[in-house]
């Protein structure tokens, strides 16, 4: 029988679960919860270059788990409102999948945990640790998700 790495598991758990698992429509439930139901949500594929994404990198001192993030527009009576961004962060051993919305001025609206997959430690989905997120921008650490944004 053979054995696979503890990497290539959770390689197929993180890309498995985003759409078949249900986060996607979590992630845009999230959203509309936030901003409101009245909103159109236009969702994109972002490929982060490896220029941009080692810079990152370095700046956030976190990893990227793919070299792209899923992008919401966030579309309100044809005006752009604001962005939001899912990605996925190490946790103890398992990802932890967070939403991340952006005004846009690349200010952090609101962040979210959409999936938090370790068997203790789940405080940080607790939305009063989360508000010290709000207002950080592209100058703060270790947010620096507006350059990727841009290009979109």
């Amino acid at each position: 029988m053979k054995l696979y790495s503890p990497f290539f598991i959770l390689f197929l758990i993180v890309n498995t679960t985003l759409f078949a698992g249900g986060i996607k429509e979590d992630t845009e439930k999230e959203i509309k919860t936030i901003v409101g139901d009245d909103v159109v949500l236009e969702l994109r594929k972002l490929a982060i270059n490896s220029a941009d994404k080692k810079k990152i990198e370095i700046q956030a001192k976190q990893h990227f788990f793919k070299d792209y993030l899923y992008v919401w527009k966030i579309i309100k009576n044809d005006s752009l409102q604001s962005y939001a961004v899912l990605d996925n962060v190490y946790g103890k051993t398992m990802p932890i999948t967070f939403l991340v919305i952006l005004d846009l001025d690349g200010k952090i609206v609101a962040s979210r945990v959409i999936k938090y997959r370790e068997s203790y430690g789940g405080s940080i989905a607790n939305t009063d640790w989360l508000k010290q997120f709000i207002g950080r921008d592209n100058h703060s650490r270790p947010i620096m998700l507006l350059m990727l944004i841009n290009p979109y």
